[in-house]
């Protein structure tokens, strides 16, 4: 970067390397352009001081002096490379690429010194070009960021990067100017985050106005979210940069943003991408985020392990994460219990996840009212976000209770475990419906142990599967949510609120597919009342009702916290309904709630969980290639639960016996074979099937 920054060990870097760059590709995109271990070790440091006290500043010079003085005392090692790759890796080196850029510092300072390095090749023309790649490299680092005007002097190189052979006072003066300079580079980097947005290619299926809206949104995002993240947030995003290729394209260095943002925010951006229908490249991303977020670093997680080995009688344990998501990460162990060996998961909150999630409190808490007024998302109807962000907040926390995750799970387990048959076009067997068991040893323990399960993905369960079930991803998906819609709405009401794709692995063997449902961190319970308005609420979309819409939109609403009073949502249901009917359309469950959240209701939590819930399950039945929708299967199951639920209807004493008949004759125009024999019953109106119709 800056040149005194950047290239603070150019010499030592250059005269260890032997080395230089790759040619030139004839292209528009840059070649990359990589920092040594060396250089990005010093500006770490450098990014560790900038913008803090002297006194701080004072201290991190103490550890950089140290570092690089046990770098000198090393002897310095020939290295053999075959491949230009090898050459690579080893001139890049392994970074910890932990939590926060403190902590990678700290993992450095503790782990064996890295040697100085001499790297050669038997093959003069690989020499070659490694010589030129390291030239290269460190003259286009200079022209890069000329523009800071840095000195480059190589008297100056040497007192930052050569701590054996110069004063200690000339080294601290150029070290407390570096800091200075990078924090300069710093803000510029984060000053070119307010265009990123709007570089990036949303890619969006939506349509032109829809999509102008969300490209609005994500600028005004990108924008204010980064502009308000705290400094040490800044320098862990800014360690991420200079560890990446430095001509790395807007939509690289979004990933790296996003993956380095708070919960809060991530999550935010994932349930948009949902709802947006954003193209291959940011679902890739997005989808990263669900199981793929960078990993805490094995020693990390070996210190921890080992804190709780009196607790768990550990036989051995992965260092190697088997998934790692924004808020926890899970390993493969093996505990000695009194019954013998036992396979299990080993699941812990990222560290500092606490502080990361107050900061996004914060600064969403800030943000949402500045894109609630936003003319254009105003006029376009775009979704208010302060009620979402409320409930993300609310969850993320109550992810950070491991108690409730675990209880959670438990409930889980009596709740969603079953056997059905699986009938497909071409194969038949039993489908398991199973959560795993969590072994709780010490209710004191920062860690959730479970028992390990076998499975993949859906996706990849179906690519291997395909050939021999070829509906084995479509009837999956049905019956989980025909599972989790039948216990919401009809049972218990317990609900998990986030079942993507990485929250359920997928195993088939000879005799039975079984789906294990995972991470229980998001969900709860609705409760009786909540359950029967959701349900009037249902069957007031079915038949567009104004009085059964309203009446259970405004009694499942916090109307302590509403904006507009139930008489104003009356009058604003009534002339949606007209717009609907004047059009011959109808909106869903979920379209509906965020209707009245952009009119001013506002929800509790649980309300806008379920909501959530729906959208993720709608979009995976889609995505499956069903032809049912989660209205269509609330219809079946309306019908299996028929007395309960017409006596739940009639008891909110807003539904009338013309309103049953209608409803039961939506249900048989829909699907009259079926129905034939319930005629009579559906014309007196004892018959409810649509109870749960969303459309």
């Amino acid at each position: 970067m800056a040149r005194v920054l950047i290239l603070a060990l150019l010499i030592f870097s250059t005269s260890l390397w032997s080395g230089r760059a790759l040619l030139y590709a004839q292209s528009q995109t840059p070649p990359e352009l990589y920092l040594s271990y060396e250089q990005r070790l010093v500006l770490s440091y450098l990014l560790l001081g900038a913008g803090e006290s002297q006194e701080v500043k004072n201290s991190v010079y103490e550890r950089m002096n140290r570092q690089l003085t046990k770098v000198f005392n090393q002897e310095v090692k020939t290295k053999e490379v075959q491949t230009f790759e090898e050459f690579l890796s080893l001139y890049r080196g392994e970074w910890p690429n932990s939590y926060s850029l403190e902590s990678d510092l700290q993992l450095i300072e503790k782990s064996a010194v890295r040697p100085q390095c001499h790297i050669q090749s038997r093959d003069q023309v690989l020499n070659q070009r490694i010589e030129k790649f390291i030239e290269d490299q460190n003259q286009r680092l200079s022209e890069k960021y000329q523009n800071l005007n840095l000195d480059l002097n190589q008297e100056l190189l040497m007192k930052m990067a050569l701590p054996l052979l110069t004063s200690d006072e000339a080294r601290r003066q150029a070290a407390m100017e570096a800091f200075s300079k990078t924090e300069n580079l710093m803000a510029q980097e984060f000053e070119k985050i307010k265009t990123i947005a709007d570089q990036v290619s949303i890619h969006s299926s939506a349509a032109s106005t829809e999509k102008s809206s969300i490209q609005t949104f994500m600028s005004l995002v990108l924008t204010n979210y980064f502009g308000r993240v705290s400094i040490k947030t800044r320098k862990q995003i800014m360690s991420q940069f200079i560890g990446e290729n430095l001509e790395a394209d807007s939509h690289q260095r979004f990933e790296i943003m996003v993956m380095n943002a708070g919960p809060q925010f991530q999550k935010l951006l994932q349930i948009v991408a949902r709802e947006a229908g954003f193209g291959p490249q940011m679902l890739t991303l997005f989808k990263k985020l669900e199981s793929k977020v960078r990993p805490i670093p094995p020693a990390l997680v070996r210190d921890l392990f080992e804190s709780e080995r009196l607790i768990y009688n550990w036989t051995s344990y992965d260092l190697k994460p088997l998934g790692v998501g924004t808020m926890a990460q899970v390993h493969v162990g093996q505990l000695r219990t009194q019954m013998g060996k036992r396979d299990v998961v080993i699941r812990f909150l990222k560290p500092e996840i606490e502080t990361r999630v107050e900061e996004d409190k914060i600064i969403l808490g800030e943000l949402a009212p500045l894109i609630d007024s936003n003319p254009e998302l105003r006029r376009s109807g775009f979704p208010r976000i302060e009620p979402l962000v409320e409930d993300l907040t609310k969850t993320v926390t109550d992810e950070l209770n491991l108690k409730k995750t675990i209880e959670h799970q438990v409930q889980g387990r009596n709740f969603y475990q079953k056997e059905v048959q699986f009938k497909g076009l071409t194969y038949i067997t039993d489908l398991h419906l199973s959560v795993p068991e969590v072994i709780v040893v010490d209710k004191k323990s920062v860690l959730m142990v479970q028992e390990l399960v076998e499975g993949k993905k859906l996706d990849h369960v179906y690519e291997d599967w395909v050939e021999v079930i070829p509906d084995v991803k479509k009837l999956v998906i049905e019956e989980l949510a025909r599972t989790w819609l039948d216990e919401l709405a009809f049972k218990s009401g317990f609900f998990h609120s986030d079942l993507h794709q990485g929250n359920f692995l997928v195993d088939i063997t000879a005799d039975r597919i079984k789906v294990n449902i995972l991470d229980f961190g998001m969900g709860g319970y609705i409760s009786k009342e909540m359950q029967k308005n959701f349900l009037l609420l249902a069957s007031g979309v079915e038949i567009l009702n104004a009085k059964m819409i309203t009446e259970s939109l405004w009694a499942m609403s916090s109307r302590s916290n509403n904006m507009i009073s139930k008489n104003q949502l009356e009058r604003a249901v009534q002339a949606k309904i007209s717009e609907l009917n004047f059009y011959d359309q109808n909106l869903s469950l979920d379209k509906w709630a965020s209707w009245a959240i952009n009119e001013g209701l506002r929800y509790p939590s649980e309300f806008i969980g379920v909501n959530r819930g729906i959208v993720i399950l709608e979009k995976l039945l889609k995505d499956a290639g069903s032809s049912l929708t989660i209205s269509q299967l609330g219809k079946r199951l309306a019908l299996l639960h028929f007395r309960s639920t017409l006596k739940d209807l009639v008891s909110t004493g807003v539904v009338s016996v013309r309103d049953f008949a209608k409803l039961g004759m939506t249900v048989l125009d829909s699907n009259p074979q079926k129905l034939k024999k319930d005629a009579t019953d559906i014309v007196r109106g004892l018959r409810c099937e649509v109870v749960f119709t969303v459309r």
